[in-house]
C-alpha cells in the first residue's frame, strides 16, 4: 500500500513566496525525492493543488481524519516547531500524541536545536511536556547532515543535556540519521537565459534604498556623486569584459573578518576580475550590531561602504528569488568559498550548499579543503580545494589557474546530480522510515 507523507517546511503560501536561502527551497526539494516512492503532501497556506509530482496541501484543510491518513511526518525547519505546533491543532494533536502511529523525522543538518534555549524554557509552558520528552518520544528520526557529524553527535548531546538516565541517550542517538544536502535533479539551464551581467551594469544603483530584486550596488567610486574624482572618471576600468566571480550566502566566517580577505583579494586580482556577491545574512566585524538582514537595502549598503569602499571590482546584489538564480550562475566563471572554520585550521561538520549549488550548476570553483563537502569539487573536476587555510595569495594565485583551466561544464553538472540529487536524498529517507516500522 502506497504511503502517505506530510512534509511541513514554512508556514507560508509555497507558490507566492520569496525563497532567498536553499534552507527555503530544500524542504520542496526533498518532498519531491519522496513524491518518486510514495504520495507526498507538502503543506501551504496557499490552494491545494498539484505541483512537480507532489500535493501542496492547504493548512486550513488539514483536520484530524487527514493526519490520521498519513504515515509518515517530515519537518523541515529546526527553529520554527513553536509555529508549526500552533499553525494547526490537528497537526499539535498528532505531533503531541506519543501513542500514535506516525512515524516522524526532521531533516535537520545538525543537532544544537535539541538544547535550543528557548524551546528548553517555553515548551513546557506552553504545552505541558518537557522539550527533551518531545524530543526522545516525539521524533522517530533526527537527520544530520555529514556522518562524520554523526560521529561526534552522541558527545555532544551529552555535554550539551545532563542528568540524563543513560538509556534516553542511547534512544536520542539511535534517532540520528545521515542526510545529506541535495539539489534538484534537472539541467539547471534554458536557452532563453539571458545575461544578467550586461557591460554597462544598467542593473546597478547608487544606494541602498534603490535596491530591489534584480538590482546590485555599484562600487562607491562609480556612483553619479564620486565617480567625476575617482581615478576612473570615464569608468574605462568599469563597463569592460572581465571574469565574473560569485559568491552566494552568509558572511559571518571568522566574526566577519572573511570580508576583508574578500575585500583584499579582489585588490590583488585587480579590474580585469569583478565579484558579484549575492550575500545572506552578515556581521561586521568590531560592529556593535551582531547580525545584519539582508532583506534591507541599507544595510547592503552599509557593507559596500564600510567594508569594499576601496573595491572598484566588488557588486553587491540584492538577494534573487530562487526562481531567478539559475541565470546568475550560469554566466559566472567562477564561484569562490571559504571553509566555516576559519580562522581555525580544521574540518567543517557541515557542508556548505553554496559549494553543492556551485557544481551542480557546473561553475569553476575555488574552495578550501576544510569544506567537508569539498570532495564534490574533485568529483566535479571543476576546481581547486586549497590546503589548509587560504591566504589572499593563495586564493589569488588559484583564481587566475582555474581561470584558465580547461573542463567540462556540462560533466561537473551531470556527475553533481548524478550522487547529490534529491531524488537520491528522498530514497534514502524513505527507506529509513520503511526500515523503522
Amino acid at each position: 500500500m502506497e504511503k502517505r507523507i506530510l512534509v511541513i517546511c514554512e508556514i507560508n503560501d509555497y507558490i507566492t513566496s520569496i525563497k532567498r536561502h536553499y534552507s527555503l527551497t530544500k524542504g520542496f526539494g526533498i518532498a519531491t525525492g519522496l513524491a518518486k516512492l510514495s504520495k507526498v503532501f507538502y503543506l501551504t497556506k496557499g490552494i491545494t493543488q498539484e505541483k512537480d509530482g507532489l500535493i501542496l496541501k492547504n493548512l486550513n484543510e488539514i483536520d484530524i481524519e487527514f493526519m490520521n491518513s498519513i504515515d509518515y511526518i517530515l519537518l523541515i525547519r529546526e527553529h520554527n516547531i513553536f509555529e508549526v505546533l500552533d499553525s494547526n491543532t490537528a497537526i499539535k494533536d498528532t505531533l503531541l500524541n506519543f501513542n500514535k502511529k506516525h512515524k516522524v523525522g526532521m531533516k535537520s543538518d545538525a543537532i544544537e536545536w535539541l538544547w535550543d534555549k528557548k524551546y528548553i524554557k517555553d515548551f513546557k509552558k506552553k504545552y505541558n511536556i518537557s522539550w527533551h520528552d518531545f524530543i526522545e518520544k516525539g521524533f522517530d528520526i533526527i537527520c544530520c547532515q555529514m556522518k562524520e557529524y554523526k560521529k561526534q553527535a552522541l558527545q555532544l548531546i551529552k555535554n550539551r543535556i545532563f542528568n540524563k538516565d543513560p538509556e534516553f541517550y542511547i534512544n536520542l542517538n539511535n534517532k540520528l540519521f545521515n542526510s545529506r544536502m541535495g539539489v534538484f535533479d534537472k539541467y539547471p539551464y534554458t536557452d532563453d537565459m539571458k545575461n544578467p551581467y550586461d557591460l554597462n551594469h544598467s542593473y546597478c544603483v547608487d544606494i541602498g534604498r534603490s535596491l530591489s530584486e534584480g538590482k546590485a550596488l555599484k562600487p562607491l567610486c562609480y556612483t553619479e556623486k564620486n565617480y567625476k574624482y575617482s581615478n576612473d572618471p570615464k569608468k574605462e576600468k568599469f563597463n569592460i569584459s572581465k571574469t565574473i566571480l560569485i559568491y552566494m550566502g552568509r558572511l559571518k566566517t571568522d566574526s566577519g573578518k572573511i570580508l576583508y580577505m574578500m575585500r583584499d583579494i579582489m585588490k590583488k586580482l585587480g579590474p580585469k576580475y569583478e565579484l558579484h556577491i549575492f550575500p545572506g545574512r552578515f556581521v561586521i566585524p568590531d560592529c556593535p550590531v551582531s547580525v545584519f538582514s539582508n532583506k534591507y537595502g541599507e544595510n547592503l549598503q552599509i557593507l559596500r561602504d564600510v567594508i569594499f569602499n576601496s573595491n572598484n571590482n566588488i557588486i553587491i546584489h540584492y538577494p534573487y528569488d530562487d526562481k531567478t538564480k539559475a541565470k546568475y550562475l550560469k554566466y559566472a566563471d567562477i564561484g569562490i568559498d571559504f571553509s566555516s572554520t576559519r580562522p581555525k585550521n580544521i574540518k567543517t561538520l557541515q557542508g556548505n550548499a553554496k559549494l553543492l549549488e556551485y557544481c551542480a550548476y557546473g561553475l569553476k570553483v575555488v574552495t578550501e579543503r576544510n569544506v567537508i563537502n569539498s570532495f564534490l569539487v574533485d568529483d566535479a573536476k571543476n576546481g581547486i580545494c586549497l590546503k589548509d587555510i587560504g591566504t589572499v595569495e593563495h586564493y589569488v594565485n588559484a583564481i587566475k589557474e582555474v581561470e584558465k583551466m580547461n573542463y567540462d561544464r556540462d560533466y561537473a553538472i551531470n556527475t553533481t546530480l548524478k550522487t547529490q540529487s534529491w531524488d537520491n536524498i528522498g530514497k534514502e529517507l524513505f527507506e529509513h522510515f520503511e526500515s523503522l516500522i
